[in-house]
């Protein structure tokens, strides 16, 4: 094959990857590394994606990567500090001040969580305050699919919402998939359930994060997608002008830093709670 041939194969592979795999550049470098074919795409392309210097890229994916080794360290070192946080949050007062800080701004109809990981800030937690305090809201929590986040409503039979879940790959805690989906992330829900989305609003986002910045700019686990829920709200806020949703982010104090290798893509939190802080981003 000629080098031009080979030059404009390349091009192709590399546009079907990014189409298949994933909208941002780290989804598509990550596949890349995943496939064995990165040094082969990094010599024969145009050393560019969507107008960003591919050295760039590697450098700024490369950055990210050493961030969430460090954060991964932060927490093995502060186990027995997580754990102490954890049950003081954990706490009827402790949960109930969080779920007031939360709901100063506005009182929400609904509040999409998450369930946090080990030693992760204890979400679920929180989430059952809310149904404590007012049972009526819907409370939703993801299941991923494929590339997307679909959110089930949980806490409709139980105030301890965990008893509603069940043990996803690498031990991480989903609803059911039978359970009654709120949202999605799938452009064939969000686009044509446009009345059942407006009526979730308000809406409250508890975001997790690898690592935020001061100022709510968050870096995740490289998934992309808590970027892409984001771009979708944001998307939803433009086009009708009663939804309103609000995100805050939920971490301890050592997953912040002054400054993190933030893209045009990566989202900003509204606010971000620690155990030590109440932090406003944008």
């Amino acid at each position: 094959m000629s080098w031009n041939k080979q030059q404009a194969h390349q091009k192709r592979w590399g546009c079907r990857l990014l189409r298949e795999h994933g909208s941002t550049h780290e989804q598509f470098l990550g596949v890349l590394y995943h496939s064995g074919n990165f040094n082969k795409y990094l010599k024969n392309t145009p050393k560019m994606i969507n107008g960003f210097k591919l050295p760039f890229i590697v450098k700024v994916m490369n950055s990210k990567q050493e961030i969430r080794k460090q954060i991964q360290t932060r927490f093995r070192e502060n186990q027995a500090y997580c754990t102490q946080i954890n049950q003081k949050i954990r706490s009827k007062e402790t949960v109930t001040q969080i779920v007031r800080m939360l709901t100063e701004k506005r009182q929400y109809k609904t509040i999409f969580g998450f369930a946090e990981l080990q030693d992760e800030f204890p979400c679920l937690d929180v989430l059952d305050a809310f149904l404590h305090d007012a049972p009526k809201k819907n409370i939703g929590l993801p299941l991923v699919s494929g590339k997307d986040l679909i959110f089930k409503q949980v806490g409709v039979q139980e105030c301890d919402i965990r008893k509603e879940l069940t043990q996803a790959h690498f031990g991480i805690l989903e609803p059911r998939p039978e359970s009654n989906t709120l949202f999605s992330t799938q452009e064939d829900f969000y686009s044509t359930q446009s009345d059942a989305v407006t009526a979730l609003s308000p809406l409250l986002v508890l975001t997790p994060g690898r690592a935020f910045t001061h100022d709510g700019k968050r870096l995740g686990r490289g998934g992309g997608y808590y970027d892409k829920l984001f771009s979708i709200l944001d998307l939803l806020r433009r086009t009708h002008k009663h939804f309103i949703f609000d995100t805050v982010g939920l971490a301890y104090h050592f997953q912040i830093y002054d400054k993190l290798p933030i893209e045009q893509f990566d989202y900003t939190v509204d606010t971000l709670y620690t155990e030590k802080d109440i932090l406003h981003g944008r």
